[in-house]
């Protein structure tokens, strides 16, 4: 068995057994504690980790409240009476955590469509790298509805929609399935797996994937949040 093989199998049947245990999480924010303390932080730098406050571009669009923000530790946050706001440009991912999905895929992927309407403001540092320019956004649970039901709500929910960059990247319930957004190749589209044991570790393949992306080969556009940019020389 690979590494990864063995160790996400291992967390996601630690994360599935602590929700069983307490007969599924009463509050959102005990689901996210969990995911939390029991897999994020065990693969990303504190420092990358924010919970709440609303992402905000260049423009001045902005986010519903955001559930886990994964943010460059080197950006500002801006942060008014406790208040915290992400530059977009900072961002690496988004992810919102749900003790379970039923009834709840509509309400999840507004949050998406929320974050998916923001600019980035960040430029390739490679040109020859995709542009792309969305956030990479995930949804987690503990617990779904069957799979032709979680299918047929999340395409009703994006019926009307005429391109893929304002859908959800990844959705991942746990021990049962996986919904990727596939951009590039002979058939791009929303992709659905039956993932299983191994959906944790397809959710986190993708994910990092992202985050390595943003964080390596692309360059924040700062000066873009700025309305004066120059100044006369003395």
């Amino acid at each position: 068995m690979a590494p990864f093989d063995e160790y996400f199998r291992a967390v996601s049947t630690e994360l599935v057994d602590a929700y069983g245990a307490a007969d599924g999480f009463e509050h959102q924010r005990d689901a996210r504690a969990a995911f939390l303390e029991t897999f994020l932080e065990a693969v990303y730098p504190t420092a990358y980790i924010n919970e709440g406050g609303e992402i905000v571009d260049a423009s001045g669009k902005q986010s519903n409240r955001a559930g886990i923000v994964l943010y460059d530790q080197h950006l500002p946050v801006l942060s008014v009476s406790g208040h915290d706001r992400y530059l977009s440009a900072g961002v690496h991912a988004h992810i919102d955590v749900k003790a379970d999905l039923f009834g709840e895929i509509d309400h999840a992927l507004s949050k998406v469509d929320s974050i998916k309407r923001l600019d980035t403001d960040r430029m390739p540092i490679d040109r020859d790298l995709e542009q792309r320019d969305h956030h990479f956004t995930a949804v987690v649970a503990y617990d779904g509805p069957d799979p032709d039901v979680f299918k047929a709500a999340v395409l009703k929910h994006y019926a009307n929609r005429t391109g893929l960059s304002s859908c959800a990247d990844l959705i991942c319930v746990l021990g049962e399935y996986v919904m990727l957004t596939t951009y590039r190749g002979q058939d791009p589209g929303l992709t659905f797996l039956q993932t299983e044991q191994d959906s944790l570790m397809v959710g986190f393949v993708n994910l990092a994937g992202a985050v390595s992306t943003n964080y390596w080969r692309r360059r924040p556009l700062i000066a873009a949040y700025m309305n004066r940019t120059e100044a006369e020389q003395f």
